[in-house]
């Protein structure tokens, strides 16, 4: 239950109360699947909240995890650092707000040996890009991402299943 939240966009975050920085309570085994309020997705999508009572949020978690693993193609042996970056196929770029940051747009370092896993995902089809370090700095841009989002490899991600990918590194 909340009270007093001022008028306002928010996201949805899932934390146990000994980690409240935690995105995803991990530390008890419990994994955000879906939120939603009147049909309307809340994980990914921004809650508006007014002066009214909001009715009707749910909530759900489960103990069974998600990822997507994979091997990144053609790194650079001598540079060789990258990201592998994903983001909602219906919700980016649009909607990813001013600074381009949204819960759902993630990104996850490259090993050296180019594997990489991202965990924790809620249920729901992502596209899937690997980028060079350099580009960093570009990636959470919704213009960056509307371009990275016409090469990026489409996943559909089911809760307790890990999905294996092979990328190639977008320069």
């Amino acid at each position: 239950v909340l009270r007093s939240v001022r008028p306002g966009r928010y996201r949805l975050h899932a934390s146990t109360s000994e980690d409240s920085s935690s995105v995803v309570p991990a530390s008890t085994g419990w994994n955000l699947r879906a939120g939603s309020h009147k049909g309307q997705d809340i994980v990914c999508q921004p809650l508006e909240v007014g002066r009214s009572v909001i009715r009707d949020v749910a909530v759900t978690l489960t103990r069974r995890s998600s990822a997507i693993t994979g091997i990144v193609q053609n790194l650079d042996p001598g540079h060789g650092r990258a990201l592998v970056v994903k983001f909602p196929e219906d919700v980016a770029p649009r909607t990813t707000g001013a600074s381009g940051w949204s819960p759902c747009v993630q990104y996850e370092s490259v090993s050296a040996s180019g594997r990489v896993q991202i965990s924790n995902l809620p249920q729901g089809d992502y596209l899937v890009a690997a980028i060079d370090l350099r580009r960093f700095d570009e990636w959470p841009m919704p213009e960056f991402l509307d371009t990275l989002s016409r090469s990026a490899r489409r996943v559909s991600v089911e809760i307790g299943v890990t999905k294996t990918i092979d990328l190639r590194l977008s320069r």
